[in-house]
């Protein structure tokens, strides 16, 4: 995944920057094994799970869209309904975001 490299020179620069800073990170469920071989022994990191922070109905439909299938629809948008496709990759990461500040902030009674 070429997130993987990104996330590489991210986790760099907080570690070399900001040291004591607690960074919490939702990967793809089909992602999180790549990232935990990597990155599992980093400090002060958690990874979490996009299917541990969506809504059951939105973590499938994300991974359908990311699965061959909805790749190949994709190349088809243009035919398919607009509501047929609630969710793009950067809605979804939005969504992640606030689901995982929700749920952690719960946990921390922020």
């Amino acid at each position: 995944a070429p997130d993987v490299e990104r996330f590489a020179l991210l986790r760099h620069s907080l570690e070399l920057f900001a040291p004591g800073f607690e960074h919490v990170a939702v990967v793809d469920t089909e992602d999180l094994p790549l990232f935990s071989a990597r990155f599992g022994g980093s400090p002060r990191l958690r990874l979490l799970p996009t299917a541990a922070v969506l809504p059951a109905k939105v973590e499938r439909q994300r991974r359908f869209w990311g699965g061959r299938l909805g790749r190949w629809l994709r190349h088809l948008e243009w035919r398919i309904p607009s509501h047929a496709r609630l969710y793009s990759g950067w809605k979804l990461q939005q969504i992640a975001k606030i689901e995982a500040a929700a749920q952690l902030g719960a946990v921390l009674d922020l």
